[in-house]
């Protein structure tokens, strides 16, 4: 065990967090497991993670408040002696018209996806650069590339994303902190997709160049790919099987 890296995953009970949790132990790292209300989940991931012989933490902490993101960030390096990995992955999904969205709505989604993703960048910047490195992956959205559909405040949060993405990957170059993201779309075991009918999975399909819907393992490996590579920085990995092209 000595000598591993270590991943620190927000959002990481269900989903394409918790895939990628997975992954990365069958890679050979340690992880760290967040969640905030779901422990089945996050139990689950932690049992998979214990069974390929990697270690493993659960942490409970709801990433938009500061404190518990500096609690979170301080068990990790506690357990762990080290962050080699973030993923900026915990977000929320609601669907709202201009017209229809509550400030209140507006405000949480904002902190959940977006701000969760500074708060735990700032925590997490100073251990790496004592490290003299470290990766960042957050990730967004296709909303952030074409507005999507469940309406600004989600599409707001995913794209301020992609700005703090690019911006953190030039201030953090000179310290080998690389800084990316990924922008899955059409994912259908995860986020709003996975509720829908298998009619309206088919329609989906049927747009899609690839002929498929996506699966977070799809993303996962986009995410392991950003963090095992050492010349990729502020970038924005496409994960949609040609739905968009840029």
């Amino acid at each position: 065990m000595k000598g591993a890296k270590t991943l620190l995953i927000t959002g990481a009970s269900k989903g394409i967090g918790k895939v990628t949790a997975q992954l990365f132990a069958e890679n050979g790292y340690d992880v760290a497991v967040n969640y905030n209300t779901d422990l089945k989940g996050a139990n689950e991931a932690a049992e998979y993670i214990r069974k390929v012989g990697r270690r493993v933490l659960v942490i409970q902490a709801d990433v938009s408040d500061s404190r518990q993101v500096e609690e979170l960030v301080k068990r990790t390096v506690e357990g762990f002696g080290r962050i080699d990995v973030l993923v900026n992955n915990a977000a929320i999904q609601s669907m709202f018209k201009i017209e229809e969205l509550s400030e209140e709505v507006w405000d949480r989604t904002i902190d959940v996806n977006l701000k969760s993703a500074f708060l735990c960048c700032k925590a997490v910047v100073p251990i790496m650069k004592r490290q003299k490195g470290g990766k960042i992956i957050n990730i967004s959205s296709v909303a952030a590339r074409n507005g999507g559909i469940l309406g600004p405040h989600y599409a707001s949060s995913k794209a301020g994303m992609l700005g703090l993405t690019r911006y953190l990957a030039k201030e953090l170059a000179p310290f080998n902190i690389l800084v990316n993201s990924v922008t899955p779309a059409l994912i259908g075991d995860a986020g709003s997709i996975a509720t829908m009918s298998e009619e309206q999975k088919d329609a989906l399909r049927r747009q899609i160049p690839l002929g498929r819907l996506g699966r977070s393992i799809d993303v996962a490996k986009a995410i392991l790919f950003l963090a095992e590579n050492d010349f990729v920085t502020g970038q924005t990995i496409d994960v949609n099987g040609g739905w968009y092209i840029t």
